[in-house]
This record gives structure tokens, sequence and C-alpha cells, in this order.
């Protein structure tokens, strides 16, 4: 057995030329700091200007869209429906009739057809609806269905409708056909 194990064995302590001497704790971190950034600086990937062609192509062009798409006007030209019958290829457009030469504003003849009159009454705040129609047909206007006073049809008195007190006033009896 060499010396340094057969001293071990026995239990001896060691000293002297026989067992190297072990590095100071600097020199040993030292070479665990070398170590260690050589690690790191194999598993970092740096580009230290030689690239490949597939690193190129890749970073060159950013788009986020895997299967890029038609977009609007190409895409309705693509899926527009074909002309593939015969009947269809050569069918010829409609023809409509011209349309009239009018003016952008019109009569309407219903309204030239009612007729106006203009009559002159006395009005009581009890007076009815038929009262008030005897004394239109009375003063020469053509007889009414319905009678309207201050927008309200009046279904009881004018008093109800709100006439406070007797008033004389002219009337407009609109006829229609």
């Amino acid at each position: 057995l060499p010396p340094v194990l057969a001293a071990l064995q026995s239990g001896q302590r060691l000293s002297g030329p026989a067992l190297p001497r072990p590095p100071p704790p600097t020199a040993m971190l030292r070479l665990l700091s070398i170590v260690f950034v050589a690690c790191a600086a194999h598993g970092l990937a740096l580009n230290c200007g030689v690239t490949s062609p597939a690193a190129v192509s890749r970073t060159a062009s950013v788009t986020m869209a895997h299967h890029v798409q038609k977009k609007a006007t190409k895409k309705h030209q693509a899926t527009r429906p074909r002309k593939s019958r015969p009947s269809d290829i050569n069918r010829k457009p409609p023809q409509y009739p011209q349309l009239p030469d009018q003016p952008w504003m019109t009569p309407i003849a219903a309204s030239e057809a009612s007729s106006q009159q203009m009559v002159t009454i006395t009005l009581s705040p009890s007076d009815s609806a038929d009262s008030v129609r005897e004394k239109l047909q009375s003063a020469g206007a053509v007889a009414t269905e319905e009678v309207y006073f201050s927008n309200q049809l009046v279904t009881s008195t004018l008093g109800d409708c709100g006439l406070q007190e007797e008033k004389t006033i002219e009337v407009a009896v609109v006829s229609q056909p």
C-alpha cells in the first residue's frame, strides 16, 4: 500500500510531503467561478453574427397569421356566383318602363277634394255637441259628425272642454268626401 493509504488506515495523522496541500480558499473560489461562467455561457445561446437561414426567415418578417386569408373584395370576387348555364350566360337585362318626369313635390288629390267653410256662431258653456251641430246647420254649414273644441272631442258640454263664458267665434267646417 502506498504510505498515504497505510497511514489513513492506521488512524495516524498525516503531515509532510506525502500528502498534497489543499489549494487556498481564494483559488478554489476562482476555479468554481470560472467553471460556473463556462457552464452558463454554454447554455446561453448568443448570436455572434453567424446566422442560419432558418433563423433569418423566422425573424425577418413578423406575421401573426398561420394561414393568411383573403380580405374583403378579394374574397367577395373569389366566392361570387358564376354564370354556368347557357340561359344565365345569354340573359339580357330586363327592360323597365321609363319613370315619368315629375316634380319632387306634388300636391295630394285628397287634400284638394276636401272643402272648408267658415261660419260664425255663438257658443255657451252649457252647449252640448248636438246643440253645436244645430247651430252650425242654422248658420249654413254642412252637418258634422264630430265636434272639437280646443283640440278636444266634445262628448258632454263645452264647459267640460274649457269654455268659461259665452263667446262668438268663427268656425272652420271641413268636409271630406
